[in-house]
């Protein structure tokens, strides 16, 4: 992986997965505002709901409750979680073809 290329998955998998060794790379190797801005917009189900949570306090980011929603891992989501999740891609979808 190229450590710019690939900084936004490098980041949200260390800050999900990484150890205290590979936290202390990521400070080093990236800006504080690159860690905030993988937080600000999370990727869609890759985020563990504690290690989110933690991050975003500690980093006193505030998200969208929509977006946080879409950012949690679930690997086996309830019916009404599944509802919830299209409901809310629908959303985007909408918005996004509104724009063009």
């Amino acid at each position: 992986m190229n450590t710019e290329e690939d900084k936004d998955i490098i980041i949200e998998q260390v800050l999900n997965y990484g150890a205290e060794e590979e936290l202390k790379w990521l400070i080093k190797t990236y800006r504080d505002r690159d860690i905030r801005n993988v937080l600000s917009h999370p990727s869609r189900g890759n985020w563990f709901p504690d290690v989110l949570n933690y991050w975003l306090n500690i980093l006193n980011i505030k998200l969208d409750k929509d977006d946080y929603e879409l950012a949690i891992r679930d690997l086996c989501p309830s019916p009404k979680r599944r509802k919830l999740i299209w409901r809310l891609l629908s959303k985007r979808i909408n918005a996004s073809k509104k724009k063009i």
